[in-house]
């Protein structure tokens, strides 16, 4: 149960950041956002050398990697969308 729980645990947590802040962060450049995202997944890992009976491991810095990823890229995509939908409003409603 636990070898299902930790890896589904860490894509969810790292899916839902970077959603969430390529949402809420739209201003910031890619590049930015991408490198403090990754900066933190790292830290996350890294910081458990400092946590007794805890040790990183790269198939978790793994995971949180891929979550990331796809949780930022669906956040952009939904941006995007979202945007392109708001630029189509005020014609939706004029009158021809």
């Amino acid at each position: 149960f636990q070898q299902f729980v930790a890896p589904v645990s860490h894509l969810l947590t790292f899916f839902t950041a970077g959603l969430l802040c390529s949402v809420a962060f739209s201003r910031a450049s890619r590049i930015t956002l991408l490198a403090a995202l990754v900066s933190y997944a790292f830290a996350t890992e890294a910081l458990q050398y400092l946590v007794p009976g805890r040790t990183p491991e790269w198939p978790d810095m793994l995971q949180n990697l891929l979550g990331l990823t796809v949780g930022t890229a669906l956040g952009w995509f939904l941006r995007r969308r979202t945007r392109s939908f708001d630029e189509m409003k005020p014609s939706l409603g004029s009158p021809q």
